[in-house]
């Protein structure tokens, strides 16, 4: 069975993304100059964004650690690796 968190997280952070922005969108009621003068609204602004750039910079590093089809491990190369067991 393969493993499906590497699949099932990213959905979930993009669907927390996009309903934390959908929120932030609604508080102020049309006017978020306003908010973004109040304390509170730097601080979920704030917020909003550390969230954006963690999911960019995680998104970025699992993608990194992901094994590449154009760039063989060192098993692939060499013909080790490929040779029957007897």
């Amino acid at each position: 069975m393969p493993r499906r968190i590497p699949v099932i997280l990213p959905i979930v952070a993009l669907i927390t993304l996009v309903s934390g922005f959908w929120l932030f969108q609604r508080l102020p009621g049309g006017a978020a100059a306003g908010l973004m003068r109040t304390r509170m609204g730097l601080a979920v602004g704030s917020g909003g964004l550390a969230a954006l750039l963690a999911f960019l910079l995680g998104g970025a590093a699992a993608s990194a650690r992901e094994p590449s089809p154009s760039r063989p491990g060192p098993c692939h190369q060499q013909g080790r690796g490929t040779k029957p067991n007897r």
